[in-house]
């Protein structure tokens, strides 16, 4: 028996949100949305409650909350921004967790679409934040429902709004999961995060992927179509700011509007910090000054691994450069190239960070560029153009020009090289005081003998003209002649840099200012005009105010040419300059306008002065500066000659010390020797007293001939007494008076050796007398 539906209208709005019957609740609902297109303010004050909206879409009939979630839609679309904000972080959860996993269709899309809504309101990382959460589930659908919104997220807003590096930690975990539907979201999720960040997501992800899915994820990126993508849904700012450009477009036509969604995404960006300090060895600076080639490369490898990381944390690098800047001075090539090898790592790792340690690797690298070796060679540019990438023209181009004039030809190629690089890839122009630092030099390379230097000295000066035009460069160019002015123009016109586009932006300045000027009235031929440098008030209305002025007598006109004058001759300016025009007398300006205009015409020729004064200033204190880099190169090449006689001093004192060492160990030998000679002599002496006892006293020996005795021999053989003289004034030590004396001491040790043999051999014919 069918009753009767009752009738829910009566109830208020509120009280039918709330009601028990899904019915009465669904009615509601779409009466929201009808309020919401009624924009009836005191309706949408009541349903703008938080935790009023999360129960709408929490709704536990599928059809209400349907309905529920497309009046959540229409609320963020339509209503204040501020209340649909307030709202977020308590729908939002609510929302992901009872919509995403829906089995019906309706449901899902209209809660992804309430999702990037809410993105469109701010800022899309609180809404990220909120769904990741979910990506850690237990039910597959609901997991597999949070990455499809934000695969739809990323799609129409695309990774230059919405940060990829928020999603980064979760996909190698999802790509591991059980269900095969979240597998399949998660790789369309890297597909989409592929075609925005191109090959900075393989660095990122496949480090934690397993190969089979680092193989699976390289064919269907193959496979992908090379074409960027666009971003297609933009947050409120972003509207506004294309309407306001457009707005502009229609003013002006000459001026494109900028958009953000072909902004180039920085890999480095994407990348966390990390910190290589603590895991440098810590022996690094007894390895790296270590006298064995192979100790040095050995730890110039480990630190190549540990600084081999895409983005480095802040910290002090000072030790780890100065000894990467003594290693390029290193004899091994090979241990120069490692060095080389590292600096590049750490100027691409820290970018901006690094400029502070340039000034200490920066002329190592340019002096070591005359290696011959192309791996050296490659490795030492590498280094050179990662120390420009991560600073900038002004802070390289000092240094070069002086490393242009070195004696070495091939230095002076590869630092010419190295600063048409510079140029070419500068955001910014020279400074003219760069400018006169360059040309000199860039002089003398164009006239040099070898056709090398030559070559580098035409390209160099052509993309500098390139760069700042011809007009700066005249006086220059007056002092070649035509057949090197020829090659110059050449590597002019072919010479690609990357300040055109400055050029372009500043070009558009002057069509606006002559528009605005051919909106002026412009007086009649033939009619005197009175210009003025301030604009003429409007006339009084009052005919009393105006008697005055009629009473006065006009002042002399001053007469200047027509249009039709000006437009005669080779070009449409007027003769007239600007100060002339500027001082004729204008009826309409008063007193105090021309005083106040005369004390603007004083402060401005003061400024004028000043401005010409701080640039003699800064051109003084530029050749000061020049003088004081060639008289610090003068004092190092005297220090390092200085550190190397004294080398050679040491080298010579510790080869004379080796001597006299030898010889003293020589001596204490020939004391060893002359005491046995004692021993067995005494020996001897004993038996013969022993075979002889009842027999007369053997002959005395001559006196005189062996006066003093063994011992008192070998102290004056010794050489303690002559060292002991010159201890302490080695430097000054005449070493041939050293070694005559050491001669004449062997020569005394000889003749006493030659006599002990002939008392022994007296004795022994003695001793063979007695026994027969």
């Amino acid at each position: 028996m069918d009753s009767e539906e009752p009738d829910y209208s009566s109830l208020p709005l509120k009280q039918r949100i709330l009601h028990k019957n899904w019915k009465c609740r669904l009615t509601a609902y779409e009466e929201i949305q009808k309020l919401i297109d009624q924009d009836d303010s005191k309706e949408i004050q009541i349903i703008s409650e938080p935790e009023l909206l999360r129960k709408i879409v929490t709704d536990s009939n599928v059809v209400a909350q349907e309905a529920g979630v497309a009046a959540l839609c229409k609320f963020i679309q339509f209503v204040d921004p501020s209340l649909s904000l307030r709202t977020r972080d308590v729908v939002v959860p609510s929302l992901i967790e009872k919509t995403l996993a829906s089995t019906r269709a309706g449901t899902k899309s209209k809660s992804i679409e309430a999702l990037e809504l809410y993105v469109e309101l701010e800022d899309p990382e609180p809404v990220v934040n909120h769904i990741l959460p979910f990506l850690q589930n237990r039910l597959p659908k609901l997991v597999a429902g949070s990455v499809e919104a934000l695969v739809t997220i990323y799609q129409d807003f695309g990774a230059v709004t919405v940060p990829p590096k928020l999603v980064f930690p979760s996909i190698p975990k999802l790509f591991s999961h059980a269900d095969k539907n979240v597998r399949a979201q998660v790789s369309s999720l890297s597909l989409v995060l592929y075609q925005w960040i191109g090959d900075a997501f393989k660095d990122i992800i496949f480090s934690e992927l397993k190969p089979i899915q680092q193989k699976d994820l390289t064919k269907a990126f193959e496979s992908l179509e090379s074409t960027k993508p666009v971003q297609k849904r933009f947050l409120r700012s972003q509207q506004a700011n294309q309407e306001s450009e457009n707005d502009v477009s229609m003013t002006e036509p000459d001026i494109e509007p900028a958009s953000d969604s072909s902004a180039k995404i920085d890999a480095y960006d994407l990348m966390e910090p990390q910190n290589i300090l603590s895991l440098l060895p810590s022996d690094l600076d007894s390895r790296a000054s270590s006298a064995k080639w192979k100790d040095r490369v050995e730890v110039l490898e480990e630190v190549q691994k540990v600084v081999a990381v895409p983005r480095m944390a802040s910290g002090d690098y000072t030790r780890l450069v100065r000894i990467l800047g003594k290693s390029l001075k290193d004899a091994n090539v090979q241990v120069v190239q490692l060095a080389a090898t590292i600096l590049s790592l750490l100027a691409k790792g820290l970018r901006g960070e690094f400029e502070q340690y340039l000034s200490l690797v920066l002329t190592p690298l340019l002096e070591r560029t005359k290696e011959k070796k192309p791996t050296v060679l490659v490795s030492l540019c590498d280094a050179l153009n990662a120390c420009f990438e991560s600073s900038s023209l002004s802070a390289v181009v000092e240094e070069t020009v002086l490393q242009m004039a070195n004696k070495t030809p091939q230095v002076k190629v590869e630092t010419t090289k190295f600063l048409i690089r510079c140029l070419k890839n500068s955001k910014t122009a020279p400074s003219p005081q760069h400018i006169d630092l360059l040309i000199p030099v860039a002089l003398k390379l164009v006239n040099d003998s070898q056709a090398p230097v030559r070559n580098a000295g035409f390209e160099v000066v052509g993309t500098l003209m390139k760069i700042v035009g011809p007009r700066p460069l005249n006086e220059f160019m007056d002092k070649i002649d035509d057949r090197k002015r020829k090659n110059i123009m050449e590597f002019c016109e072919t010479a690609e840099v990357s300040i055109t586009e400055t050029k372009k932006k500043q070009t558009t300045i002057p069509s606006s200012t002559t528009r605005a000027a051919d909106r002026r009235p412009k007086p009649s031929l033939g009619a005197t005009t009175k210009c003025s440098p301030v604009p003429s008030k409007r006339g009084p209305s009052s005919p009393l105010k105006r008697a005055p002025s009629s009473k006065q007598s006009p002042p002399s006109r001053r007469a200047i040419p027509s249009v039709a004058s000006r437009t005669n001759g080779l070009t449409n300016r007027s003769l007239t300059t600007a100060r002339s025009i500027s001082r004729v007398p204008d009826t309409n300006v008063s007193s105090a306008e021309r005083l106040e205009l005369e004390n603007l015409r004083k402060e401005k020729k003061q400024w004028e002065q000043e401005k010409e004064k701080y640039e003699w200033r800064q051109q003084e204190h530029q050749t000061e500066r020049v003088t004081l880099m060639k008289e610090i190169n003068n004092l190092q090449e005297k220090t390092k000659e200085l550190l190397n006689e004294e080398t050679d001093k040491t080298v010579i004192i510790k080869s004379k010390d080796t001597q006299i060492d030898r010889l003293q160990h020589d001596l204490d030998l020939a004391r060893e020797r002359i005491r046995d000679l004692e021993n067995e002599y005494k020996t001897e002496g004993n038996g013969r007293v022993n075979t002889f006892k009842g027999d007369s006293a053997l002959p005395a020996e001559p006196p005189g001939r062996f006066s003093p005795t063994l011992s008192d021999g070998v102290d004056r053989l010794s050489l303690d007494h002559a060292i002991s003289e010159h201890k302490e004034n080695l430097y000054g030590t005449d070493y041939s008076k050293l070694l005559d004396s050491s001669d004449e001491s062997w020569r005394r040790a000889a003749e006493v050796t030659f006599q002990l043999k002939a008392r022994i051999e007296k004795m022994k014919a003695r001793s063979k007398y007695s026994r027969v």
